[in-house]
This record gives C-alpha cells, sequence and structure tokens, in this order.
C-alpha cells in the first residue's frame, strides 16, 4: 500500500512538473486595452513583431477586428514609417501597421433609464437609447407603426470599413471632398465616383434617416395584409408616375401587384427595384434611342434577328438583372440574354420577323415579372435582404457568410432616395396611418453621431470615440517634468465640443460668451471670444495653445445668427431655399438644422417642431 501511495505522489510530482512547465513557455498576452483597432486596407499581414522582418502570423481584409493590447504605438523595426500597433491575433501577441489601422474605442451603451413609456418599450425592443428620440417622435405622430430592432451583432467601424473598399458604393453630383481613390477600385464609373469613408459612415448609420420620410428604407418586404388591392395599385400607380415606360405598358402597376400578392412581397418594394434600373425606359443611343428599350417591348428579335437561332420575342426583363458595365456596349443583349435563358417570358407562337400579339405580350410580361419578383425573393429577401436598407448594405444576411457582399446596387444613395418615393405614394393616398412594420438595424460600438464631410479635412471617417493619440513617454534626454502638448484639438474635445474644418458647434443654444469662454479656458489656454451676450452663429472664437487657430460657431437653427431660433430664421431657411437669398460657411451650416448635409424643407419642419417644443435641436 505504501508503494502505492508513493507511486502516485511521484506521478502527481512528474505531472505537476510538466503542467507547471507547459504554463511558463506559454508565450505572454498582455490585458487588453478598452480599444480595438479595424484594418482599413486588403492584404494586411499580422507579424509576429513590430516590422516587416519578423514572421507573418497571418493576414487581414478591411474591416477584421481585433482588440488592442496597448494605446502606444510599438516603434518602428522597418517597413512601416507610422509605427505598429500591438494586437491580439488568434490568441496571441500579434503587431499590425498603423497605416492600415484605424483605433476605436469599445462603446459601453449607457444604461440609460427610460423615462415614458415608448422609451421603456423600445429598450425592451433592443434599441439603444441613441435611437429613442426620433424614433418615440415618430411613435408619437404614428401610432400604428410598429419599430423592431434588428441585430447586426457586427461592429459598427468594422461595418465602415468593409464596406469602404473596391467601390462597393458610389455617389454622384456631390461635392469633391464626398469622393475619394480608393485601390482597387475605378474611381469614377459613367459619374458615379468612389466616396470616402466618412459619407460611408453617414448613409451606413440607420440613426440618420429615422424621419417620417427615410424611415421607409427600413419598411418590412412582406405584403401588408393591412392595405387593399386598390390601395396598392394606386400607390403603384403614384410611385411610378408619369414614366416614359408605363405610358408604354399601363397595365405594370396591376402586373406588380399580381406577382407581388402571389409571393407575399410588398410591391412597392419591387416597383423600386424596377425603377432604379430601368429609369424611364428609354434607350440612350443606338436603333432604340428615345424609344422603350426591346428588353421591355418585347420584339428583340423582330428588330434584331435571331440570337444563335434563338427568338427572342416576347421576353422580358423588367429588373436588368445580367445587364453590367461590361457588356460591350450592348446592355440590352445583356438583359435579354438573361431573360431568355431563365425562361422571363412565354415563347412567340407566330414568326420570328412578326411582332408578338397584345395578348401574347401580356401573358409573357406578367411571366417575367412572376420570375423577376421571385428571384427577388429567393436571391435577396430570404436572404435577409428585406428592406431598402438591406438591399444596398446587406449586414442582416441568413448566411452570414454573404455579409457585406450580394448588394444589389452600388448607388449609396439609393435606399435615402427610393424611400422618399414610397412616402410620397403613400402620402398622397392618404395611407401613412397604415399598420407598417420597420427592420432596423443596430450596430455594436457605435459613435454618438455619423455627419457627412464638408471639407477634405474630414473625410476620413475616425469615429466620435476614436482616442487622441497618446503623449509620447519622456525620453532620458527630456526633463520628465515636461507638460504635455495641448492642442486646440484637445481643448475642443475636452470641452465637450465638435468642430467641421473652421467651425465649431455642439453648443447649446442660449449658451453665454462668457460661460463659453470659462469653459475653454479650464483646460489650459487663451481664448478670445467676438461680440457679447449669447454664442450666435458667427461668433468667432480664437483659441490660442501649442498652436492658434480662429474658428467660427454655428448654432444649427439660428440661420439668422442673432441667438436665438424663431419665425425669422424659418424666413431665412425659405429664402435660400427659393434662391432668394443664399447663404454660404457657417450661416448655411446653421440652416442644415436636421444636419443631413443639404438645405431643403426638412430643415423648415425641424426648426418649426423646435419652435412649437415638439422637438429640440440637437447641437
Amino acid at each position: 500500500m505504501k508503494k502505492f501511495i508513493n507511486k502516485v505522489v511521484s506521478i502527481m510530482l512528474i505531472c505537476g512538473f510538466i503542467l507547471t512547465s507547459f504554463v511558463y513557455f506559454i508565450p505572454k498576452v498582455n490585458a487588453e486595452t478598452s480599444y480595438y483597432a479595424v484594418l482599413t486596407g486588403d492584404a494586411v499581414n499580422i507579424r509576429s513583431g513590430p516590422g516587416t522582418n519578423h514572421k507573418a502570423l497571418g493576414m487581414g481584409n478591411s474591416g477584421a477586428t481585433f482588440d488592442l493590447l496597448q494605446l502606444e504605438k510599438v516603434a518602428d523595426q522597418g517597413g512601416c514609417g507610422d509605427n505598429w500597433y500591438k494586437i491580439r491575433y488568434n490568441n496571441q501577441e500579434g503587431y499590425v501597421c498603423s497605416s492600415f489601422t484605424k483605433v476605436f474605442s469599445k462603446v459601453v451603451e449607457e444604461n440609460k433609464t427610460p423615462t415614458n413609456a415608448c422609451e421603456t418599450e423600445l429598450n425592451a425592443a433592443g434599441f439603444p437609447s441613441t435611437y429613442w428620440g426620433a424614433l418615440c417622435l415618430l411613435k408619437a405622430q404614428h401610432p400604428t407603426w410598429k419599430f423592431v430592432a434588428k441585430d447586426t451583432t457586427v461592429d459598427f467601424n468594422t461595418a465602415v470599413y468593409t464596406e469602404y473598399i473596391t467601390g462597393r458604393n458610389r455617389i454622384a453630383n456631390k461635392p469633391s471632398y464626398y469622393y475619394e481613390e480608393i485601390a482597387g477600385a475605378t474611381y469614377n464609373a459613367g459619374g458615379y465616383y468612389t466616396v470616402s469613408s466618412s459619407v460611408v459612415a453617414y448613409y451606413l448609420d440607420p440613426r440618420n434617416f429615422l424621419n417620417d420620410v427615410n424611415v421607409f428604407m427600413f419598411e418590412a418586404s412582406t405584403y401588408n395584409t393591412a392595405i387593399t388591392d386598390e390601395q396598392y395599385v394606386n400607390a403603384l400607380k403614384q410611385t411610378y408616375g408619369n414614366r416614359y415606360f408605363v405610358q408604354q405598358i399601363p397595365d405594370l402597376p396591376q402586373y406588380i401587384l399580381n406577382s407581388s400578392k402571389a409571393l407575399q412581397v410588398n410591391p412597392l418594394l419591387i416597383a423600386t427595384r424596377n425603377m432604379n434600373e430601368i429609369g424611364q425606359g428609354k434607350s440612350n443611343s443606338g436603333p432604340y434611342a428615345g424609344t422603350l428599350q426591346s428588353a421591355l417591348t418585347g420584339n428583340y428579335s423582330f428588330r434584331f434577328g435571331l440570337v444563335n437561332g434563338n427568338n427572342y420575342n416576347n421576353y422580358y426583363n423588367f429588373f436588368n438583372v445580367g445587364a453590367y458595365d461590361s457588356c460591350a456596349g450592348d446592355i440590352t443583349r445583356c438583359a435579354m440574354n438573361y431573360a431568355f435563358s431563365r425562361g422571363w417570358g412565354i415563347p412567340q407562337q407566330g414568326a420570328w420577323n412578326t411582332e408578338p400579339s397584345n395578348e401574347e405580350k401580356a401573358a409573357g410580361r406578367q411571366e417575367s415579372i412572376n420570375k423577376g419578383t421571385n428571384f427577388m425573393k429567393t436571391n435577396y429577401i430570404d436572404n435577409g435582404q428585406n428592406t431598402l436598407y438591406t438591399f444596398k448594405f446587406n449586414v442582416t444576411p441568413t448566411n452570414a457568410s454573404s455579409r457585406f457582399s450580394h448588394q444589389y446596387m452600388t448607388n449609396i444613395q439609393s435606399p435615402s432616395t427610393e424611400s422618399s418615393t414610397l412616402y410620397n405614394a403613400y402620402k398622397n393616398l392618404n395611407m401613412l396611418e397604415s399598420a407598417f412594420i420597420f427592420y432596423i438595424p443596430v450596430y455594436k460600438n457605435m459613435p454618438a453621431v455619423t455627419k457627412l464631410p464638408t471639407s477634405d479635412a474630414d473625410k476620413n471617417y475616425t469615429g466620435e470615440s476614436k482616442p487622441v493619440e497618446p503623449t509620447p513617454t519622456p525620453q532620458p534626454d527630456q526633463p520628465t517634468e515636461e507638460k504635455p502638448v495641448i492642442t486646440v484639438d484637445n481643448i475642443i474635445a475636452t470641452a465637450g465640443l465638435k468642430r467641421n474644418g473652421n467651425t465649431l458647434y455642439g453648443i447649446e443654444l442660449g449658451t453665454s460668451i462668457d460661460d463659453l469662454k470659462s469653459k475653454l479656458e479650464s483646460v489650459g489656454s487663451s481664448v478670445t471670444i467676438s461680440g457679447t451676450g449669447v454664442v450666435k452663429t458667427g461668433t468667432t472664437v480664437t483659441i490660442k495653445a501649442s498652436n492658434t487657430e480662429t474658428l467660427t460657431i454655428v448654432v444649427r437653427g439660428d440661420a439668422s445668427g442673432d441667438g436665438a431660433i424663431n419665425a425669422l430664421d424659418l424666413l431665412v431657411i425659405q429664402k435660400h431655399i427659393l434662391g432668394v437669398s443664399v447663404k454660404q460657411g457657417a450661416q448655411l451650416s446653421a440652416l442644415d438644422a436636421n444636419q443631413d448635409g443639404k438645405v431643403n424643407a426638412l430643415d423648415l419642419l425641424v426648426v418649426q417642431k423646435h419652435i412649437l417644443g415638439v422637438k429640440g435641436i440637437t447641437q
């Protein structure tokens, strides 16, 4: 017995030694910080040390996210002039060149306590507090509307930098600072330019579109049984308006309704896809210049002859599926190839060199729309892309492998443009109080706000929560008592204010000049502010720190620059919209009360609600 016990003890000692030795040789990984890194380039190497001479542990693409092991950069040992970040990679230390990295702090939801029944309901539904204000206002105005939070499980900044690659998003007819050259992308594709990361962040952020109009980009794709067939047909006619192809095919709304009802799909979602792809339905050049394209008329072979012996008459492509910019100058033929190969129509009974009968055309068009609608349902809606928003940004797919890919269009403004079309159709038919359901995405680590850029200086997205670069640790030959360098940007951030280029904002309406001066000087600077009394749009602030800058204050809604928001501001905005008295600079920014980068009737509505006490303007 004693021998057995001694043997067991020996084995335990040996095992203990082996276990201790094993633990001792595990590479040490420092505790992570409250920050994380997001890659902003593709094929970025993760290395075992801070230099390209160190072993590559792996590779990451734009949008890949890693915990940061320390905020301070590690000195470059070769290959990265901007130094390296130390990250957690596969549970070990890794290093990534900071030139291809953005750093963000982990946002912890503030656990704000709901103050009313609406906020309590939204909180229980999974909406963060930054969604509550806008959604509660919509709920008060439209009690029949229902809002559903769609948890993307995705980090917001990861989403921004994944969408910001290879030309996935484009925009046209905007200021040059909306555009950006991106490696691997065609900068200009037919007048549509690749967009900067700030523009991506703005259009990706659902909170920027929680208003009466644009909320319809989140409308459910399912057929709404609370809306009658007659109402839907009328809404479709309103949606199409006086477009050329509807003049030529007046029964198109009924065809859309028939297929959508059979498949239980929102017919207006299908119609917007049709309109977005077809436009007016006219060819701009070639034999069909100014007339309805053969992809819609069903007489392609009658006009152009057989294609590889095939009769393409009475086949239709109302969604331009298969028609790409690379179609060798004949996009219509590409569309017809796709329609014929998929049976989007009905074979013509007569000879190919005669046009199909009207009865054949009606049946062929209905069959084409049936199959086109089923294509949308099967390939997009059933994939979790069940709103205009997710057609553009695939962030809630049923198959995670398709996230950020398989997106229907590249025009980043499509959801907001098409949602306006839907809103106007419903409004004109007095249908806004129908029981609509809206699926609204929610992301992790969302910044306080996202804004469109106003100059080249802010076209690159950094996020409201991006930390200030840490002050370097003093070297031995430096006096250790030396104070950290304080810049104008440090002072603005510490005072809780914000800047866009040479404008300063985030100052509450009615703030006195003395109070603002005290707040800025408490950080350790010299401040001079123009004027007396309260802060107004146009007030200038000169801040002297390690650098000196003069900024102009913008008070959103204070269009007249008198430090108040009243009927006079409504008049100033109206005159600007009408072109009677156009404003520039800080005053133009003040007119943009809803902060969407443009001045229109929505800004008048925001100012009116502020004056009436319905909802104050966020500075």
